[in-house]
């Protein structure tokens, strides 16, 4: 983990001024229905690799449940815990390393870059933890091809002019810088299909009961929208249940 945390030591991903992330806070729900729904229906929420707080803050902010997130970085506890929202707890915490549990467990772009670590087996280990619900995203395959397939057109030197041009809701210039960073520079990551997924689900005992893809055929979807200068990260996100 040493190489990921001095990545994320330089610049924290998604860094950006108090009003913008309050902003993301003070939103109602969150940006997936499928994690309203397990969050409503919990007591306690886990986000494991929770960077500065958004999500963790957000739905503590608007659900009455008890939400505990935890990072590798310092920086990143510290300015979560700056926002002061009840029902909050945030902890410095290897995520490799926690026996934290809770009803719903929460892990959106963090497994995906944990180097020397199998990421079939960190998803299971994931959806272990949680009682009843695991929410998950990371970086699918094709999607994420084309994304890099896309960039690559350009000279390095003019990737981050492109990114700012697809990224103008982004009114934060260091958030922008270390958004870029983490989705064109980081050191280390892997991609998953589905069949991961379903093999996590049978692993676990799990159902898999929400996936925003319906198959792995993405790449073209992804290219398309790329080209229309619509900033596409390849994301594949997923819930999975216990089964009743």
């Amino acid at each position: 983990m040493s190489l990921v945390k001095t990545f994320y030591d330089i610049l924290p991903f998604n860094k950006s001024d108090d009003d913008s992330l309050r902003k993301q806070i003070n939103k109602s729900n969150t940006p997936w229905k499928s994690l309203d729904t397990a969050v409503s229906n919990s007591n306690t929420v886990l986000e494991l690799g929770c960077g500065q707080g958004w999500l963790s803050n957000r739905i503590a902010n608007n659900y009455s449940v008890e939400v505990t997130g935890i990072d590798l970085i310092k920086e990143n506890i510290d300015r979560a815990k700056g926002y002061n929202i009840p029902n909050t707890s945030f902890n410095q915490e290897d995520i490799l390393q926690t026996t934290r549990t809770a009803d719903t467990v929460v892990s959106i772009g963090v497994l995906h870059h944990i180097p020397d670590h199998d990421i079939s087996l960190l998803l299971e280990q994931a959806i272990l933890k949680s009682n009843q619900y695991c929410f998950i995203g990371l970086y699918h395959n094709s999607s994420r091809k084309a994304m890099f397939d896309f960039y690559d057109k350009y000279p390095k030197h003019k990737q981050y002019k492109l990114f700012k041009k697809m990224t103008r809701w982004i009114k934060d210039e260091t958030q922008r810088k270390s958004w870029f960073r983490d989705q064109l520079r980081h050191p280390y990551e892997v991609t998953i299909d589905l069949s991961v997924l379903q093999a996590a689900a049978l692993s676990t005992g799990r159902k898999l009961t929400w996936c925003n893809f319906d198959n792995d055929d993405q790449y073209d979807i992804t290219m398309s929208k790329l080209k229309s200068y619509e900033f596409i990260p390849g994301f594949v996100y997923a819930m999975f249940e216990e089964e009743k």
